[in-house]
C-alpha cells in the first residue's frame, strides 16, 4: 500500500530532528522475582501500583485461571492487570528531566488472554502521561487455551512539565452491568523516546465544498494523522450510495473546488493518489514514523461507485500531519 510519505514527496524537506533529553523508563522490561503461578500482587521494581487486587508479575508459562500467554520479546516476566470498563489495576512511575514543549513517544508491548473469570470480549491499556490519556489498540480476547500474542504499541505525548507521571491502566471494553466484565491484560517492554522537535497536533477538518457534497466521509475518531500511526477515516453509507460496489479514497497535496456534473464537487487538486476499498472498509492509511512529515498538509476525499456505474463524491478532510 502506498503511504502518505509518497503523497507528500514534493513538499520541501523539513529536516527536523528529535529533541529533548534522552529519557529512560526504570525497569521497562518488568523484571522482578515472584511466584508466577499465582495472583501474586507483585509490582515490578521501579513501579508503583494500586487498584482491585493489585497487578501481578507473570510470565509466558503462567496458566492460572486457565489463561494462556506467549512469551513477550523480552522473554521474562510481564505485568498482568485485570481490566474493567472503569479501569481496575494500574502501575505508574514518575519520569523526570523532560523538556517542556518536546514530544515524547511511549512504546510498549501488550497482550490479552481469556480465562475462567473473563467476561468481556476486548481489552486495552489506558495510558496517561502528564494528565493526557490515550488508549492502546483494542485487543479481542482469543479462545480459551489460545495465546493472543504480543502487539507493539506507540503513543506520542507533548511534555508540559519537567516531571510527569506515566500510568498504565488495564481496561475492558463494555460497561457493567451485569458484572465487572473482567478481562486479563498483559504489559511489557515499556520505553520512552524523544519525538520530533516540531510539536504539532494531528488535525482534520471537514470541508463540504461549494456546491456542497454529502457529508459522508467520517473523520478518524482518534484524531488527525500522526507520524508512526494509522489514519483511519471511513465512508459512511447509511444514506450515501447505500448500494455502493466500490469505494475510493482520493489523496492530494492541495485543496481545490471545481464541479464535475452528475458527480459532485472535486475538493482536491491533481495529481491524485487513489486507495481502493470494499464499501464500508476504512482507509487505514499508515503514516511513516518520519519527522519530515510533521506539519505536512493533504486533502482526502471519498468517491463511491454504484452497480449502474454512477459515481458520487463525498466531503473532504483537510489534514495536518502531527507529531502527537
Amino acid at each position: 500500500m502506498k503511504t502518505l510519505h509518497a503523497l507528500l514527496s514534493l513538499l520541501a524537506a523539513l529536516a527536523l530532528s528529535p529533541s529533548g533529553s534522552a529519557q529512560t523508563i526504570v525497569n521497562g522490561d518488568m523484571d522482578g522475582v515472584a511466584d508466577y503461578t499465582v495472583f501474586n500482587a507483585v509490582t515490578p521494581p521501579g513501579w508503583t501500583g494500586v487498584g482491585f487486587g493489585g497487578s501481578d508479575l507473570w510470565n509466558g508459562a503462567t496458566t492460572i485461571y486457565s489463561t494462556t500467554w506467549d512469551w513477550s520479546s523480552g522473554g521474562g516476566p510481564f505485568v498482568h492487570g485485570v481490566g474493567t470498563f472503569s479501569g481496575a489495576e494500574w502501575i505508574e512511575q514518575d519520569i523526570t528531566g523532560l523538556t517542556v514543549g518536546a514530544v515524547y513517544t511511549i512504546t510498549f508491548e501488550q497482550a490479552v488472554s481469556n480465562g475462567a473469570g473473563t467476561q468481556d470480549t476486548h481489552g486495552y491499556w489506558s495510558v496517561e502521561f502528564g494528565g493526557v490519556i490515550k488508549n492502546s489498540d483494542l485487543m479481542a480476547k482469543p479462545a480459551l487455551g489460545v495465546p493472543f500474542g504480543w502487539q507493539d504499541q506507540s503513543l506520542s505525548f507533548l511534555a508540559t512539565a519537567a516531571t510527569q507521571t506515566l500510568r498504565f491502566t488495564a481496561r475492558s471494553l463494555n460497561p457493567p452491568p451485569p458484572s465487572l466484565l473482567r478481562i486479563e491484560c498483559g504489559l511489557d517492554s515499556v520505553q520512552i523516546q524523544p519525538g520530533c522537535s516540531l510539536a504539532v497536533p494531528g488535525l482534520q477538518f471537514v470541508r463540504l465544498g461549494a456546491p456542497a457534497n454529502p457529508d459522508a466521509l467520517r473523520p478518524d475518531p482518534d484524531g488527525g494523522p500522526v507520524v508512526g500511526s494509522v489514519y483511519d477515516p471511513v465512508i459512511d453509507h447509511t444514506s450515501f450510495v447505500p448500494n455502493a460496489v466500490l469505494d475510493l479514497y482520493m489523496l492530494s497535496e492541495f485543496p481545490d473546488n471545481y464541479v464535475v456534473p452528475l458527480v459532485g464537487t472535486v475538493l482536491g487538486s491533481p495529481p491524485f493518489q487513489f486507495e481502493y476499498r470494499t464499501p464500508g472498509d476504512s482507509l487505514a492509511l499508515p503514516i511513516p514514523d518520519s519527522c519530515g512529515l510533521v506539519d505536512g498538509r493533504a486533502t482526502i476525499q471519498g468517491l463511491s461507485l454504484d452497480p449502474f456505474g454512477n459515481v458520487r463524491l463525498t466531503n473532504a478532510l483537510d489534514v495536518v500531519v502531527g507529531s502527537y
